[in-house]
């Protein structure tokens, strides 16, 4: 990134930012958060719309020593049976275990019956890296599906966000690495969620599953939602959704609020790029990649809560998401974040309403879940 455009706009960004109804929650850390917005921005701006470049960018893991470190990480590998279009095929994925120390301490019962290898009470697991903690030392798991606009990201990248859900909910954390379009079209990246979905149900009942996810991700946990509904298989506690992008037709911006364009890093181009790279030949209104259009009712999906950003450009896709499925019969409960960008609680270091909005999801949690 060129510093010298990056300071040009400094004095700018200060002196509007500091007049601005944001500075009265928190100045200095307003000041901050306007700052980091504006360099994730500049960097979005300035990026090549090439899926190389952009991959090579945001598919790097955010380092260990940078995150808190009373959540331990460890990788496995599951065997599973995933659909590719309309064959089933075995499929290996990745997924990160996020383990919270504390709460893993708390649920552990004082004697174990036998001795076991972290993860072999889950059956069809693979490479496993040595651990003192195991899922089945928590009361309950989070499913969680990260975003990066279908195309972009992994498990590794948004440890920003998974790490302090983690925390907040005091659960384990799974993320898978799904496979991603182009490569892998829609619906693929949800029947792989499905097929961990599954894969937990082995050994853990639905209601002790939290489904999450973030942007993209949160759209494939809406779509998911609908088809597990149809698969008649058991449903999860809960869905926690934080700026589900839900609405992939034509340009990826129906419902969007045009006034938040200059205040999200997300800029619309790249939205617009992602939507149709992501859709590929699939019907603009096809719920697979735009839930929104989720056919029928859903009164039997889990209670789910959608936390966004007020000044995030896709703001209105996301109210006219949590609209129409309330239509629909969805117990829908809506948590704004006041002047929350794209994705608010991956900023929550430096805007206290992003930091805020995590006790909210531990609230839900509690509220739904059978065991807190």
């Amino acid at each position: 990134m060129p510093w010298r455009d990056l300071l040009c706009g400094t004095d700018s960004i200060l002196s509007s930012f500091l007049q601005s109804k944001s500075c009265k929650t928190g100045c200095f850390s307003g000041v901050r958060h306007r700052l980091m917005v504006k360099l994730l921005r500049q960097s979005a701006d300035l990026t090549p719309r090439s899926l190389k470049t952009l991959r090579l960018i945001c598919d790097q893991p955010v380092p260990k020593v940078m995150l808190r470190q009373d959540v331990s990480v460890v990788t496995d590998v599951l065997r599973l049976s995933s659909r590719t279009g309309d064959t089933l095929s075995e499929v290996s994925l990745e997924v990160e275990w996020l383990l919270p120390k504390a709460a893993a301490r708390e649920a552990r019962q004082p004697e174990k019956p036998e001795k076991v290898t972290p993860f072999s009470w889950l059956p069809g697991s693979g490479c496993m890296a040595a651990s003192d903690q195991c899922p089945r030392d928590f009361q309950r798991i989070v499913l969680y599906l990260h975003g990066g606009a279908y195309l972009l990201c992994t498990p590794k990248s948004l440890r920003g966000i998974t790490f302090n859900v983690a925390a907040a909910l005091q659960a384990a954390v799974c993320v898978p690495d799904y496979r991603r379009p182009p490569e892998h079209p829609i619906p693929g990246p949800m029947e792989d969620a499905i097929a961990v979905y599954r894969h937990l149900l082995v050994t853990m009942p639905g209601k002790d599953i939290i489904l999450a996810g973030d942007s993209a991700g949160g759209g494939i946990a809406a779509a998911m939602m609908h088809r597990l509904k149809d698969l008649e298989l058991p449903l999860p506690s809960c869905c926690i959704l934080i700026s589900p992008w839900t609405d992939l037709g034509h340009d990826g911006m129906r419902n969007a609020t045009m006034s938040n364009e200059e205040r999200d890093f997300l800029p619309r181009d790249l939205v617009e790029w992602c939507a149709v790279l992501t859709r590929g030949d699939l019907h603009h209104d096809d719920w697979r990649h735009s839930p929104v259009h989720a056919p029928g009712s859903l009164e039997k999906v889990c209670p789910t809560l959608v936390v966004y950003g007020e000044d995030e450009l896709l703001s209105g896709q996301i109210v006219h998401f949590g609209s129409v499925w309330r239509d629909k019969g969805a117990s829908i409960t809506m948590i704004p974040v006041q002047g929350g960008v794209h994705a608010p609680l991956l900023l929550q270091h430096v805007w206290e309403p992003a930091a805020d909005a995590f006790k909210e999801l531990s609230r839900f949690a509690e509220v739904h879940c059978t065991k807190v």
